[in-house]
């Protein structure tokens, strides 16, 4: 069985997938396939309908940066099209995979991921001077853009603010992103602060997540940070302008470039007296929309898929 993994610019790869080791389990009612990114879809599947086995695509993100060649679509489009369902973290990303396959996605629904903070209580509002910003995202720059971050906060007009920004995670771009915030002279605004067990202790002492994804399912940090009452300043990339109403519960900017990042933070710091009412606004959109226990959502899909 072959696989297609088309990455993130930089194209086909196709590698040969020992699959005989599924021959060796009972048969499955179900399989449940969680891809990484939506163009991962195909190895599953071709051992799947080998097996006449019935499986479920779980997709965790999509982004356009990734267009599949014509010869690589029929089995992309082959491996939505027999699947027995298709879930995705954002009615985005199915609209994406629908252009990408150029057909609908049949038996599609939206689920979502557990979050690590309380569905029901807003943190209270951060004591701490000035304005901080928090972005708690792997250091992946192909994916998470923390360079445009960078480059924003380089802006003049930041300069003499009262705004710094921790950048929390961990990831293969730790050495360039050090590099890229001497290159760019925001030693004073910006902090690597490394990976935290703890989201909520992050969201004690900041006010405002700031994220400007490029390719995105429903980010994580975007709900734990509007559950807990804090500000969203991100990009308008797969679930998120979903989530954020812009201007009532958050600030989106359309694409990941220092331009439109700048002219959201630019609107948000103007209301910066709102910011806390603001956040009360967004915890309260974000229990609307996101389900308490997204395990037991999930796992009634899969049992209803899995019993059909």
């Amino acid at each position: 069985t072959l696989t297609a993994r088309i990455a993130n610019r930089v194209g086909i790869a196709r590698i040969e997938q020992p699959w005989d080791w599924l021959d060796r389990l009972p048969r499955p009612d179900l399989i449940v396939s969680s891809l990484c990114y939506h163009l991962d879809a195909i190895d599953v599947a071709e051992a799947c309908t080998v097996r006449g086995w019935p499986y479920l695509n779980l997709v965790e993100c999509a982004g356009w940066q990734g267009w599949p060649p014509d010869k690589y679509v029929p089995p992309l489009r082959a491996a939505y099209l027999g699947a027995a369902a298709n879930c995705f973290v954002a009615t985005a990303n199915c609209k994406l995979v629908e252009s990408q396959i150029s057909e609908s996605v049949p038996r599609s629904r939206v689920v979502h991921n557990p979050y690590f903070v309380s569905h029901t209580s807003p943190l209270p509002w951060p004591k701490e001077p000035g304005l901080r910003l928090a972005c708690p995202a792997r250091y992946d720059l192909a994916s998470k853009a923390q360079d445009v971050l960078l480059e924003v906060l380089a802006q003049p007009v930041w300069r003499d603010r009262n705004i710094t920004l921790s950048l929390f995670g961990e990831g293969e771009n730790n050495d360039t992103l050090r590099r890229l915030i001497a290159l760019h002279g925001v030693q004073d605004k910006v902090h690597l602060a490394g990976h935290v067990d703890s989201i909520e202790a992050v969201w004690r002492t900041h006010h405002a997540l700031l994220l400007a994804s490029r390719c995105e399912g429903l980010p994580l940090a975007l709900v734990e940070a509007m559950l807990c009452g804090r500000v969203p300043i991100v990009t308008d990339t797969g679930g998120s302008g979903e989530l954020v109403t812009d201007g009532h519960t958050g600030f989106l900017a359309a694409e990941a470039t220092c331009a439109l990042v700048c002219d959201a933070l630019e609107r948000a710091w103007v209301r910066r007296a709102e910011w806390e009412a603001i956040g009360q606004t967004a915890a309260s959109a974000a229990r609307e929309a996101i389900p308490a226990d997204p395990v037991a959502e999930f796992s009634q899909v899969v049992r209803a898929v899995a019993e059909a």
